[in-house]
């Protein structure tokens, strides 16, 4: 009777008589050999998890730390506290940082901190602008109805931002 290379199981040749024996040692080592291969894959699927759950809790709010969205919005010329400039997010803002893209148009970025009401440009200056937040949503406004630059709103004027926030 020859054997498997790896196992040493039985392969059994037409002319050879089949044991009981053999038979059952045979099954015996496939039974012993799926069940050490079952619990490893037991012990390293809880390994995993532990691991991951671990990772999770370290990290907080399950992985995640941050969300990111970026975008450009042209300015319509509107000012005032009745045309606020606003951006819709796809989760809560916590910071947004808005700039023209040209940079002729404005040499400042502007600051949006969640829970600020006022707005600063990163040069330090702070220019009257009041902003509200929302629930996936930020809107500022001047109250200098002759001042579209410090709204970020000029006419024709493509704006860039950033916004970042905590995970859902």
């Amino acid at each position: 009777m020859k054997k498997t290379t790896n196992y040493q199981l039985p392969q059994w040749e037409l002319d050879d008589f089949i044991k009981m024996n053999d038979f059952n040692a045979m099954t015996q080592a496939l039974d012993t050999a799926l069940k050490t291969d079952a619990d490893a894959l037991s012990t390293e699927q809880t390994t995993r998890a532990r691991a991951i759950g671990a990772l999770a809790a370290a990290l907080g709010t399950a992985g995640q730390n941050c969300r990111i969205a970026y975008g450009t919005y042209t300015g319509t010329g509107t000012v005032g506290s009745a045309n606020p400039t606003s951006l819709t997010l796809p989760f809560n803002p916590m910071i947004v940082l808005i700039r023209a893209v040209s940079a002729s148009a404005s040499l400042y970025t502007t600051v949006l901190l969640r829970g600020c009401t006022g707005a600063m440009a990163v040069c330090g200056d702070m220019y009257g602008m009041l902003v509200q937040w929302g629930e996936k949503s930020v809107s500022w406004y001047t109250s200098e109805t002759d001042y579209a630059a410090w709204q970020d709103n000029l006419s024709g004027v493509t704006y860039a931002y950033v916004a970042l926030g905590a995970p859902e």
